[in-house]
């Protein structure tokens, strides 16, 4: 099936689903229209390893400038 000039799969039963999903080839994000642009760097168009990668490298920064540590609700308390 083409949905304007991109391929398209239907699955419309269980099975097809299963099927489609156990397969490499389906577990990437499909290339869009803008993925030219930000060459595939965002969380948004990132396939599967990329994606744990970037989320593995944000949470660790996050924690090392003490988000989660529980003292920032102090300084926002303080704030307000």
């Amino acid at each position: 099936l083409y949905l304007g000039r991109k391929y398209a799969v239907v699955c419309n039963d269980y099975e097809a689903v299963k099927e489609a999903l156990s397969k490499t080839e389906a577990i990437t994000r499909p290339v869009g229209i803008f993925s030219p642009i930000p060459l595939g760097t965002g969380f948004g168009s990132a396939n599967v390893h990329d994606w744990s990668v970037q989320r593995r490298f944000c949470v660790k920064s996050m924690k090392d400038d003490g988000l989660g540590a529980g003292h920032e609700w102090e300084e926002l308390l303080q704030v307000l």
